[in-house]
């Protein structure tokens, strides 16, 4: 078989990216350390009572197997940060349908348990592990399907247990969903419904992803865009150490920050970034291949080369 010069470039260009990645795990770090760092700020600037510890970490998700598929990188990297008394719930409102669409598939509730246990669990030393509570609820799939806002709100409320001595994170989909998915829609509708109508002493604050739904490219380029910050990082902190050596007195650079800066001093809604190193994303799609065996079709492959949402999440707070 012959390949066009075009081809080969391609590839190489490929290659070169993922070495830039795999090799850059320290420089993703402290990526993420920053991230985390604003994250943590703002949610105690936005509590109703300052200096109070995160309680709970729930997820609401429309159907096992997106938890993920789209939330893998908060998942692991708020698994890295909070401490492993913090409580994660993971509430799916479906249980799926198999892989053709055709029916309801009771396997799919035991894959989502796999998965979770893989993510959360993963030695024998309980002091690494992290508690967790699957809460798997009945909602009809599909993309047709209207849900019961007010009932879903209901089965929430009744089933997380919400205390007002701490923080309570509420993780699901923006109100674009990925692919502008029903079912996912209704994840934002019902958290932000919550929200709105929730008690405040509850210290309830969402944490929206970033569906990017109207930028096809920015979604399935992987981890693209992010090598050009790691480079970045990278050429300012030469610079800063350069001058450094050569004028120790000099300030330059001193407040360089790659993260865009925020102002915690003022109520506004937070964007911030986790992106897992290489690592954090092999643990993930193995998760995938060992979790969610029925899910594994051909374009689910091609979901774990090139979806963004596999390596990195664009998060907002708002509460």
């Amino acid at each position: 078989m012959n390949f066009s010069t075009n081809e080969i470039r391609t590839v190489k260009l490929i290659l070169i990216f993922w070495l830039i990645y795999i090799f850059n795990s320290n420089s993703i770090k402290l990526l993420n350390d920053q991230s985390f760092n604003y994250f943590n700020k703002h949610i105690q600037l936005m509590s109703n009572k300052q200096h109070v510890k995160i309680n709970s970490l729930s997820l609401i998700i429309a159907h096992p197997d997106d938890e993920i598929m789209f939330f893998s990188p908060t998942l692991l990297q708020l698994n890295n940060y909070l401490e492993k008394d913090i409580m994660f719930n993971v509430v799916c409102l479906s249980q799926g349908l198999d892989s053709t669409g055709s029916f309801k598939d009771p396997q799919r509730v035991h894959e989502l348990n796999d998965s979770l246990n893989l993510l959360f669990n993963r030695g024998s030393n309980n002091e690494h592990n992290r508690n967790f509570k699957l809460i798997q609820l009945d909602y009809t799939d599909g993309m047709k399907e209207i849900w019961n806002m007010d009932l879903i709100v209901d089965d929430l409320l009744q089933n997380l247990n919400f205390t007002d001595n701490g923080i309570n994170l509420l993780l699901t989909f923006d109100k674009s969903g990925v692919s502008n998915h029903k079912n996912h829609l209704a994840c934002n509708e019902a958290v932000t419904k919550l929200l709105k109508y929730s008690n405040p002493d509850s210290n309830l604050i969402g944490i929206f992803l970033n569906s990017h739904s109207k930028n096809f490219f920015l979604k399935y380029s992987f981890f693209v865009s992010k090598l050009f910050t790691i480079i970045k990082l990278k050429f300012f902190r030469s610079i800063s150490l350069f001058y450094s050596f050569c004028f120790p007195n000099s300030d330059f650079l001193q407040s360089y920050q790659i993260i865009s800066h925020y102002d915690l001093n003022t109520k506004t809604n937070l964007s911030f970034t986790f992106f897992n190193p290489f690592a954090k994303y092999m643990l993930s799609y193995s998760t995938m291949l060992n979790a969610h065996e029925s899910q594994m079709v051909w374009f689910r492959y091609l979901w774990w080369i090139f979806s963004r949402f596999a390596f990195i999440n664009d998060l907002t707070i708002v509460n």
